[in-house]
């Protein structure tokens, strides 16, 4: 991988956050930062919120 590797997340990871936060009462959430979305070592073109999981299109 890349060495901005530690930028991106897998997509199931950032899936993993949607759960969490939505989990916990899906509170609103000001995405502080995002990170570039990894799917098969592809970027994916979408970045996440680092927090909830919030997917935006780059």
């Amino acid at each position: 991988m890349s060495s901005d590797s530690r930028l991106m997340k897998d997509y199931h990871e950032a899936n993993a956050l949607r759960e969490a936060w939505a989990a916990a009462g899906n509170n609103p959430c000001d995405h502080p930062d995002f990170t570039a979305e990894v799917l098969f070592a592809s970027r994916t073109g979408d970045e996440f919120c680092t927090t909830c999981g919030f997917n935006r299109r780059k």
